[in-house]
């Protein structure tokens, strides 16, 4: 069994946390309200100029063309790959024939043959690696493709909300 001394000890406690509680929140409010009085402020209106549409559009303009040199680039990098990758193919059968051809006739291999096909191995992660430029130049304008099209859409957005705002605008034409 708790002796009554106990509980009327816990009970008193809990009165004091409670009253302190209660008066840390009222403190905590006073404060909040000297620090953000409930003041009447004017509305702000702020309105669309055609500066603003020509910014957008400007802004849009510039990320469209920011991705088409990337997809120009990342195309050229693709076609160099490929060309690389078939002239280091063709290499490669060439030496291929040769090591073959001095196997039937049972002659050494020559330096020269193996200089050629380190060079056809160099030449193939020459096209291997132009692959992987053209696979990031591709990612980077897909990305700048995204840009340009959230781009297209805020400035006709923008054009909608200036012809609200100024129906009797020039660029309602």
């Amino acid at each position: 069994m708790v002796d009554k001394r106990i509980q009327t000890g816990i009970l008193i406690c809990l009165a004091f946390l409670c009253a302190s509680v209660q008066s840390f929140s009222t403190l905590h409010s006073l404060q909040l309200q000297r620090r953000h009085p409930q003041q009447s402020h004017p509305t702000s209106l702020f309105l669309v100029t055609e500066d603003d549409v020509i910014k957008a559009v400007e802004e849009a303009e510039e990320l469209w063309a920011k991705a088409l040199e990337a997809r120009k680039t990342a195309n050229t990098l693709s076609d160099r790959a490929e060309e690389e990758a078939e002239a280091s193919s063709a290499r490669a059968k060439e030496v291929e024939a040769k090591i073959k051809d001095n196997n039937i006739s049972k002659t050494p291999i020559t330096m020269e043959t193996l200089a050629e096909g380190d060079a056809v191995a160099r030449s193939s992660l020459d096209a291997g690696n132009l692959v992987n430029r053209a696979l990031a130049a591709s990612a980077e304008a897909d990305q700048l493709l995204q840009l340009a099209e959230e781009a297209l859409e805020k400035s006709e957005t923008t054009l909608e909300q200036h012809l609200i705002d100024f129906p009797d605008s020039a660029l309602a034409e």
